[in-house]
């Protein structure tokens, strides 16, 4: 089965773009392109099409005239019949197709950020490690090479890739330079560029790893302050997007609640006239309401996750793995919020 899964996920992969894919996939860690993870998503985009065609979609089209899809009406004939059944089977897999790949390539995006960070922060011991083998008469690919420890984890893998391909005839500096390129890392690329360039002019590798090592040190100790220095715009974009704006929205369609019956009672006893203003019941759709502000919740957890991972990090991308928390806890504080408040106003005001 894994054999099957693996050949049809292959078969719709061009050959044009697996080299793209496997060095996107390398940075992940990942070394074998995940064919059986292709061929099985092709299986679920069947199935969800099949079961969505039958369940939804060809129930609507036995309907005549009465059919409707997602909110539009239509006028089933066969030509409308032709058209929602090409869309079920072409649109909704393509459709879902692209949500899949994305899905995957965000895990992979939160993989290769995993891994860039944790380089960055191993990256001084390591190269301390290789300065010490040098001061003990070692050669730059062999102090390199018995520098790697278990404890450097990520960083051992790639720098045991470099030493592999030097033993194999490849210039070290040429080595290096390609790790570098690998990872999203200024961190990373201007340490290198100037161990190449150290190593290209000839002077002591010891020396120039030793500062470059206390140059490291003293930027993350900046950085580190810096975050702290920024912790309370942190905490209070956290608070507003996760706690305040929930309990608004909840308390916003109870208000909108009271302001329609208070409409309702008023054009009730022909009062409505002496106002300024026109109270109408049916102006707002409560439900439509609640879904507006269920989506608002979640957009605005969605935004504040990335503020704040670009505040800490420098990039987006370290909000990806908090996005799913701060949507969760957003989405159920305003679920409690909405009961208790609605609860609460319509023993005070409606009852």
């Amino acid at each position: 089965m894994n054999l099957y899964l693996e050949e049809l996920g292959s078969a719709f992969i061009p050959k044009s773009i697996r080299p793209s894919i496997r060095k996107y996939l390398q940075k992940a860690g990942i070394y074998q392109v995940p064919y059986q993870a292709f061929g099985a998503l092709f299986y679920a985009i069947v199935l969800i099409t099949f079961i969505l065609f039958f369940v939804y979609i060809q129930p609507q089209l036995s309907l005549g005239a009465h059919a409707s899809f997602f909110g539009i009406k239509l006028i089933i004939g066969p030509a409308s019949i032709f058209l929602v059944t090409f869309a079920a089977w072409v649109a909704v897999p393509l459709i879902l197709s692209g949500m899949g790949i994305l899905g995957l390539m965000v895990y992979y995006d939160i993989l290769i950020y995993q891994r860039t960070k944790e380089i960055e922060r191993i990256l001084p011991d390591f190269l301390q490690a290789v300065s010490t083998n040098l001061k003990a008469g070692m050669t730059f690919d062999k102090a390199l090479w018995n520098a790697i420890q278990p404890d450097f984890a990520v960083l051992a893998n790639e720098i045991e890739i470099v030493a592999k391909k030097t033993m194999t005839g490849h210039p070290i500096e040429d080595a290096l330079a390609e790790f570098a390129q690998k990872y999203h890392s200024n961190l990373v690329r201007e340490s290198i560029d100037l161990i190449n360039v150290g190593l290209s002019s000839g002077a002591s590798a010891s020396e120039l790893l030793d500062r470059l090592v206390r140059n490291i040190r003293t930027s993350m100790h900046l950085r580190d302050e810096l975050i702290a220095a920024v912790t309370g715009n942190i905490l209070f974009i956290t608070i507003i997007a996760v706690v305040i704006a929930p309990l608004l929205f909840a308390l916003s369609f109870n208000l909108l609640s009271v302001i329609q019956n208070i409409g309702g009672k008023l054009t009730g006893t022909g009062n409505a006239s002496v106002l300024p203003f026109t109270f109408s019941a049916e102006s707002v759709d409560p439900q439509a309401f609640i879904n507006f502000s269920r989506v608002s919740v979640l957009v605005i957890a969605f935004f504040a996750s990335m503020i704040i991972a670009n505040i800490k990090t420098g990039t987006a991308r370290g909000g990806f793995k908090t996005i799913p928390l701060f949507c969760a806890i957003s989405i159920v504080i305003y679920e409690v919020s909405f009961a208790v408040l609605t609860t609460l106003f319509q023993k005070m005001f409606l009852g």
